[in-house]
Order: C-alpha cells, then structure tokens, then sequence
C-alpha cells in the first residue's frame, strides 16, 4: 500500500469497500471494516452509515470500547440540522456508559439528548421529551439523587400521559416504584409498580414487565416477604431469558442469590451468584460487578472469613465510588464497619460505621438508616459500650417500626436485652426478650434479619440469668439448627470457618457442649 499513489490508494479501498458490500450485504459483522475503507476514500456519508451499524453491532456484543468509538464517530459526521440521527446515536451512546459507569460522560449525552428532543418536539417530530426525563430519572436514582429521579418520572409520566404514549407510560410508573423502594415508600412503590406491570402485560410490553416483576421482587425482600420475591423474580428470569436480555438476567440472578441466602440455603446462592458474576465480566457491567463483590462480602462475614470480607468490601466500595452508585456505597462502608469489628478495631469499625449511616441520611433511605443504627449498635454492645449503643438502638427501633419491618425489630430488642443483660439488670432484659422468645417458640420465622444465632444465644443467655427452665430448649434448638446451616455449606474449609470463626456460632457450640457434658439438659 505504502507504494501506491494516493489516487490508487483510494481506488484499492473503494475496491475493497464495494467487494465487502457485495459479498456481505448488510452483515453487521463487516461494518467496521467499512467504516475503514470508506474513510480512506473519504466518503463520508457511507462511513457515517457503516459506523452507526458497527456501533450498533458493537453495543449488541457488549463490545463497549468499540461501540462506543464507532457511535462517537458517527455522530461526529452527522449533520447538526439531523436531530433524529444524532438523538438514535447519543441514545445509544448514553445507554453504554451507564452500563460502565462512565457518569459525567453518561449526564452529558441526557443533557444533550435532552436539548435535543426540545428542539424535535417544537420542529413537530417525535416527542421524546419522557424518554429523556426517564433516562435522567435512572441516572439520579443510582447515583442517589432520589428528589431529582421522582421529579424527572413524574415529569416523564405527565408527558407520557399527555402523548398517549403507553410504553412511556408504563416506563414512568416502573421508574416512580423503584425510586420509593430505595425511600423505603412501599406502599405507594407498590402503587406505581402494579400500574406498570397491568400497562406492560396488556400491551405485551415485555422488557417492561420483566423489569417491573424484578422490582415489586425487590420490595418484598425488602419487606422479608422473600417466598413472594422468589415468585416474582423467577418470573422475570423467565422473560428476561426469552427476550434475550442478559444484563436483566444477571440482575436477577443476583437478587435470586439474595432471597436463597437469606433464608439459609447457602449452596444455592453460591450457584445463583457465580452465575450472575460470569454475565457481568461478559457484558462489562461495572454497576453488576460492584454489586457481586458487594455480596460476597456480606457472604464472607457470615462464614466468618473476615479477611476474605474486607479484600472484596475494599474493591467493591472502589468501584461503587469510582462509578457514582452510593446505595453500594452505603452497603460496603456497613459491611466493612462489621469487618472492623470482628477484626478487633473499634475505632475503625465505628468510624465506617458512621461513614455509612451519613450516606444513609444523605439518600433518605430509611431502612438503609436503620441497617446502619442497628449494626453501629451492635458493634458497641460487643465492646461494652452499652451507654453509647442505646441511642443508635432505640433510633433503629423506632424506624423499624414504622417500616413494619417485624424481625428487625425483634433482633434489635434483643440485643437491647443483651445491653440490659451486661449491666445486671434482669427484669429489663427479660421485659425486652419476651416478645424475641415467644417469636421463637412458637416457630414462627425469622427471616431477614442480619444475625440470627446471636438471636438464639441472647435468648439462651437470658433466659438462663433468670433461671428459666426454656434456656436449655433455646440453645438445643440454636445448635441443630447452626449445624443444618452448616450442613448447606459445601466447602469444608467455610463449613469450619462458619463454625469455629464466627464467635456467636462458637459460643453456641462451647455452651451446647459445656450443658450435654454436665448433664444439664431437662
């Protein structure tokens, strides 16, 4: 080539070009070498087209760099009087750095996406207006910014509404429930999402019906409702996997993974998460991966790998700052708080643990705020300081009871009894245990709470100081049921981890163990 004349240059890739074209008529595949030869003979119209095409193709690989020059290359060609062209390619454009957290970029392309469907609404095309405030209502709601996201969709749904757009419609109602659940406004997200799912199943609408089956999912294990969510989100990896959407299928993967962990089948949330894991490094879904190591983190606490907890709290939090997701934020500054603590660093623990409360507060999240005021409890309470803990308890009660939310509540009032425990005073301790071993007695469940053998052993400790003949019922059922726990964990090296590490599971065990050698059980 180095040897051709410029004008022969040009003319081999014209050859070359129009070859391509005639043998790989409109294969996607062969845009990208299109895009080259067009560029070289200097066509800039053909290569404006083959470069959408491959930045199409691209995007449809998750292909991300690519997709990403090829659209940026288009739309550079593309005339500014062609609104529609430059909306379908910043659209695009957006969608891709939102998948890899690219979030200055991705608030330029809705601010010019939504300059853009200004100017097509007044010249009488398309009203695209909705879709833009619904792009920036996705966009607040991961970055936190939970006022500007119900503003946005409630903006989209009136504009929506007025155009008689039902996919918008629809769109706008699912984006109003998500941000309610991350207020923790389930009532009036349960609204909004039922709206959504009876518009998406009536106009087959199944990329929405999918994503709304995902969230009202997401609101019951909010709630501990977690049999409903497993319905709600086995339905949508159903319809995620017919219409081929695989950052959809991983997300719910992720949240099935979520549901099976919390009521104890450990086996099985390993499978579902490996699974989600494998989909997010394919796709190079930033959010999603920050989201997995995020997970196995809280997993990693429970099985009591502490180390192994704090390297992926570490690079999850990294990501999740890197990448403007504050929810992630919030959860791995709270679990690295818990690390601290079982690692022996108050301070440290203490301070994360504030560090994730002030977040909290800063998205108006109020069951993230209870989370934080009951761990930042509990870590007190385990370093004897019971006068600082109560407030956080106390505070993380009322907001738990407003939310309804029955076994956090329990579990708070139990380690308000163990407070009252340490410090001698027995008819507080039994007063605030009650209603935690009546719950237990009557084998009700206790789902979703965030420790549930310390539960137990309070339960026995208390009942013991009081000389209750049920303490011995409390930890022989606490024991059998540890060791079913650790039956579901496969590896032999977590299983002993989980019970030797974990200094709840172990004092159960020493206690279970001390009562059968001195022959007190009745």
């Amino acid at each position: 080539m180095a040897q051709l004349a410029p004008q022969e240059r040009v003319a081999w890739h014209r050859q070359a070009a129009e070859a391509i074209e005639a043998v790989y008529p409109d294969e996607p595949a062969q845009a990208g070498a299109l895009v080259y030869h067009w560029q070289m003979v200097g066509d800039e119209a053909r290569e404006r087209h083959y470069a959408r095409q491959a930045g199409e193709y691209a995007r449809r690989q998750f292909l991300n760099a690519e997709a990403i020059e090829y659209l940026s290359r288009a739309l550079a060609l593309t005339a500014v009087t062609d609104l529609e062209q430059q909306y379908g390619l910043l659209q695009m454009r957006e969608q891709i750095y939102h998948l890899q957290g690219e979030r200055a970029k991705q608030l330029q392309d809705i601010t010019a996406l939504r300059a853009l469907a200004e100017q097509m609404m007044q010249g009488g095309k398309e009203d695209k207006r909705a879709e833009v405030a619904l792009r920036l209502a996705h966009y607040a709601e991961v970055t936190g910014d939970y006022k500007t996201a119900v503003l946005s969709a409630r903006q989209a749904l009136e504009q929506a509404q007025a155009s008689q757009d039902v996919m918008q419609e629809a769109a706008s109602y699912l984006a109003l429930g998500r941000v309610l659940i991350r207020q923790g406004n389930y009532q009036e997200a349960h609204t909004y999402l039922n709206s959504s799912l009876r518009l998406a199943q009536a106009h087959c609408l199944q990329q929405l019906e999918a994503d709304t089956l995902r969230f009202l999912g997401v609101a019951a294990v909010d709630l501990s409702q977690y049999e409903i969510s497993r319905d709600y989100y086995h339905k949508a990896l159903a319809l995620y996997r017919q219409i081929k959407d695989p950052q959809g299928e991983s997300a719910v993967l992720n949240n099935l993974a979520i549901v099976v962990y919390s009521i104890g089948d450990l086996s099985e949330s390993f499978a579902f998460w490996e699974s989600a894991q494998k989909i997010y490094d394919a796709i190079g879904d930033r959010e999603g991966r920050g989201r997995i190591l995020t997970n196995l983190s809280s997993l990693h606490i429970f099985l009591g790998d502490y180390a192994a907890a704090k390297t992926y709290g570490h690079e999850a939090l990294h990501i999740c700052r890197e990448i403007n997701v504050r929810m992630g934020e919030f959860f791995n500054w709270n679990n690295l708080s818990l690390v601290a603590h079982f690692m022996g660093d108050l301070p440290l623990a203490e301070q994360y643990g504030l560090a994730a409360l002030q977040i909290a507060e800063d998205i108006g999240n109020t069951l993230v705020q209870a989370y934080a005021l009951q761990d930042i409890g509990f870590i007190l309470t385990q370093h004897n300081s019971l006068q600082k803990a109560v407030p956080f308890l106390q505070s993380a009660l009322e907001q738990y009871k407003k939310l309804e939310q029955a076994n956090r509540l329990l579990e708070t009032r139990a380690t308000l009894a163990e407070i009252a425990l340490r410090q001698q005073d027995l008819a507080k301790a039994e007063k605030e245990i009650a209603p935690v071993l009546e719950h237990i007695l009557a084998e009700k469940s206790l789902e979703g709470v965030g420790r549930l053998f310390r539960i137990y052993l309070v339960c026995y400790e208390v009942t013991r100081a009081i000389d209750n003949d049920r303490a011995q019922q409390i930890l022989s059922k606490a024991y059998h049921l540890l060791h079913e726990r650790a039956s579901q964990i496969s590896d032999k090296k977590q299983r002993q981890s989980f019970l030797e590490n974990v200094p709840t599971n172990r004092q159960i065990i020493q206690a279970y163990k001390l009562a059968r050698d001195h022959n007190l059980w009745r």
